[in-house]
Protein backbone atom coordinates (compact mmCIF):
# COMPACT_ATOMS: atom_id res chain seq x y z
CA UNK A 1 0.00 0.00 0.00
CA UNK A 2 2.73 2.33 0.81
CA UNK A 3 4.15 1.60 -2.95
CA UNK A 4 1.15 1.66 -5.15
CA UNK A 5 -1.15 4.26 -3.20
CA UNK A 6 1.06 7.12 -3.78
CA UNK A 7 2.22 5.50 -7.41
CA UNK A 8 -1.61 5.80 -8.26
CA UNK A 9 -1.79 9.00 -6.81
CA UNK A 10 0.98 10.42 -8.29
CA UNK A 11 -1.06 9.40 -11.72
CA UNK A 12 -3.98 11.33 -10.71
CA UNK A 13 -2.39 14.71 -9.30
CA UNK A 14 -0.28 14.58 -12.89
CA UNK A 15 -3.47 14.56 -14.94
CA UNK A 16 -5.14 17.26 -12.42
CA UNK A 17 -1.63 19.38 -13.18
CA UNK A 18 -2.18 19.36 -16.97
CA UNK A 19 -5.86 17.78 -17.50
CA UNK A 20 -6.50 16.33 -21.06
CA UNK A 21 -2.76 16.79 -22.45
CA UNK A 22 -1.88 14.09 -19.97
CA UNK A 23 -1.81 11.83 -22.54
CA UNK A 24 0.36 13.89 -24.21
CA UNK A 25 3.32 12.82 -21.92
CA UNK A 26 5.61 10.10 -22.67
CA UNK A 27 4.94 6.74 -20.45
CA UNK A 28 8.27 6.47 -19.46
CA UNK A 29 7.63 10.10 -17.63
CA UNK A 30 4.14 9.25 -16.75
CA UNK A 31 5.52 6.07 -14.81
CA UNK A 32 9.03 7.75 -13.63
CA UNK A 33 6.47 10.65 -11.89
CA UNK A 34 4.55 8.31 -10.09
CA UNK A 35 7.41 5.98 -9.04
CA UNK A 36 8.74 9.60 -7.03
CA UNK A 37 5.93 9.56 -5.20
CA UNK A 38 6.66 5.57 -4.43
CA UNK A 39 7.69 5.26 -0.68
CA UNK A 40 9.84 2.84 -1.18
CA UNK A 41 11.04 2.08 -4.52
CA UNK A 42 10.99 -1.47 -5.88
CA UNK A 43 14.09 -3.05 -5.18
CA UNK A 44 13.64 -5.28 -7.67
CA UNK A 45 14.17 -2.85 -10.56
CA UNK A 46 17.88 -2.42 -9.26
CA UNK A 47 18.23 -6.23 -9.79
CA UNK A 48 16.63 -5.59 -13.67
CA UNK A 49 18.44 -2.79 -14.66
CA UNK A 50 21.89 -4.48 -13.34
CA UNK A 51 20.81 -7.60 -15.27
CA UNK A 52 19.87 -5.41 -18.37
CA UNK A 53 23.10 -3.81 -18.68
CA UNK A 54 25.47 -7.34 -18.21
CA UNK A 55 23.36 -8.10 -21.14
CA UNK A 56 22.96 -4.87 -22.94
CA UNK A 57 19.24 -5.60 -23.13
CA UNK A 58 18.18 -2.18 -22.06
CA UNK A 59 15.27 -0.44 -23.81
CA UNK A 60 16.36 2.66 -25.71
CA UNK A 61 14.18 5.36 -23.96
CA UNK A 62 13.22 6.52 -27.35
CA UNK A 63 11.33 3.18 -27.40
CA UNK A 64 9.42 4.21 -23.97
CA UNK A 65 7.57 7.28 -25.49
CA UNK A 66 4.71 4.85 -25.86
CA UNK A 67 3.15 1.95 -24.69
CA UNK A 68 5.29 -0.40 -22.34
CA UNK A 69 5.73 -4.31 -24.18
CA UNK A 70 3.08 -6.47 -23.40
CA UNK A 71 5.53 -8.76 -22.00
CA UNK A 72 5.85 -8.87 -18.62
CA UNK A 73 9.62 -9.33 -18.25
CA UNK A 74 9.90 -6.62 -21.10
CA UNK A 75 7.39 -4.43 -19.03
CA UNK A 76 9.02 -4.95 -15.69
CA UNK A 77 12.01 -3.54 -17.38
CA UNK A 78 10.73 -0.44 -18.86
CA UNK A 79 9.04 0.56 -15.33
CA UNK A 80 12.45 -0.02 -13.48
CA UNK A 81 14.13 2.32 -16.51
CA UNK A 82 11.41 4.92 -16.56
CA UNK A 83 11.77 4.82 -12.73
CA UNK A 84 15.82 5.08 -12.91
CA UNK A 85 15.56 7.77 -15.66
CA UNK A 86 13.30 9.91 -14.21
CA UNK A 87 15.48 10.16 -10.92
CA UNK A 88 18.44 10.35 -12.73
CA UNK A 89 16.67 14.01 -14.49
CA UNK A 90 15.22 15.09 -11.06
CA UNK A 91 18.62 14.52 -9.25
CA UNK A 92 20.74 16.07 -11.89
CA UNK A 93 18.49 18.84 -13.17
CA UNK A 94 16.24 19.57 -10.18
CA UNK A 95 12.49 19.97 -9.93
CA UNK A 96 11.65 22.68 -11.85
CA UNK A 97 13.00 21.34 -14.93
CA UNK A 98 11.12 18.29 -14.97
CA UNK A 99 8.25 20.69 -14.37
CA UNK A 100 8.81 22.56 -17.47
CA UNK A 101 9.44 19.07 -19.01
CA UNK A 102 5.95 18.00 -18.03
CA UNK A 103 4.31 21.27 -19.16
CA UNK A 104 6.49 21.06 -22.47
CA UNK A 105 4.93 17.33 -23.26
CA UNK A 106 1.58 18.73 -22.01
CA UNK A 107 1.55 21.43 -24.83
CA UNK A 108 2.39 18.79 -27.69
CA UNK A 109 6.00 18.43 -28.51
CA UNK A 110 7.08 15.00 -29.33
CA UNK A 111 8.95 12.87 -26.86
CA UNK A 112 12.54 13.93 -28.76
CA UNK A 113 11.70 17.07 -28.90
CA UNK A 114 11.18 17.75 -25.55
CA UNK A 115 14.70 16.39 -24.17
CA UNK A 116 15.59 19.20 -26.44
CA UNK A 117 14.25 21.88 -25.80
CA UNK A 118 13.62 21.57 -21.98
CA UNK A 119 17.72 19.94 -21.78
CA UNK A 120 19.43 21.11 -24.61
CA UNK A 121 20.59 17.73 -25.21
CA UNK A 122 18.71 14.97 -27.50
CA UNK A 123 16.81 12.27 -25.47
CA UNK A 124 19.55 9.30 -26.97
CA UNK A 125 22.39 11.42 -25.18
CA UNK A 126 20.56 11.70 -22.17
CA UNK A 127 19.75 7.77 -22.27
CA UNK A 128 23.36 7.00 -22.36
CA UNK A 129 24.50 9.25 -19.91
CA UNK A 130 21.77 7.94 -17.66
CA UNK A 131 23.03 4.73 -18.74
CA UNK A 132 26.99 5.80 -17.63
CA UNK A 133 26.67 7.62 -14.54
CA UNK A 134 23.67 5.53 -12.84
CA UNK A 135 24.09 2.14 -14.19
CA UNK A 136 27.86 2.24 -14.91
CA UNK A 137 27.10 1.20 -18.41
CA UNK A 138 30.13 2.25 -21.30
CA UNK A 139 32.36 3.17 -18.96
CA UNK A 140 34.88 3.55 -22.04
CA UNK A 141 32.51 6.39 -22.89
CA UNK A 142 33.04 8.07 -19.61
CA UNK A 143 36.43 7.54 -19.01
CA UNK A 144 36.89 9.37 -22.62
CA UNK A 145 34.63 11.95 -21.63
CA UNK A 146 36.94 12.43 -18.38
CA UNK A 147 39.56 12.35 -19.92
CA UNK A 148 39.04 13.97 -23.24
CA UNK A 149 40.16 17.88 -21.78
CA UNK A 150 43.74 16.30 -20.85
CA UNK A 151 44.00 14.59 -24.07
CA UNK A 152 43.26 18.12 -25.72
CA UNK A 153 45.50 20.28 -24.15
CA UNK A 154 48.35 17.01 -24.79
CA UNK A 155 47.03 17.21 -28.59
CA UNK A 156 47.53 20.85 -28.36
CA UNK A 157 51.32 20.86 -26.76
CA UNK A 158 52.45 18.29 -29.38
CA UNK A 159 51.02 20.19 -32.45
CA UNK A 160 53.42 23.00 -32.42
CA UNK A 161 56.75 21.08 -32.42
CA UNK A 162 55.58 18.33 -34.82
CA UNK A 163 54.29 21.37 -37.24
CA UNK A 164 58.15 22.45 -37.17
CA UNK A 165 59.54 19.28 -37.53
CA UNK A 166 57.20 18.52 -40.73
CA UNK A 167 58.02 22.17 -41.78
CA UNK A 168 61.94 21.96 -41.27
CA UNK A 169 62.44 18.19 -42.70
CA UNK A 170 59.73 19.79 -45.79
CA UNK A 171 62.54 22.79 -46.25
CA UNK A 172 65.49 20.15 -46.36
CA UNK A 173 64.00 18.06 -48.65
CA UNK A 174 63.13 21.24 -51.12
CA UNK A 175 66.70 22.88 -50.76
CA UNK A 176 68.34 19.05 -51.63
CA UNK A 177 66.40 18.80 -54.82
Amino acid sequence: MQQQIPHELAHVLLYRYVGENYKRLPIWLLEGIASLAELYPTPDYELALERAVEQSSLVPLSELCGPFSRDASQAFLSYAEASSFTRYLHASYGTSKLDLLIRTYADGVSCEGGALQVYGQSLAYLDARWQESVLGANLLGVALRATAPYLIILAIILAYPTAQLFSAKSKRETNDR
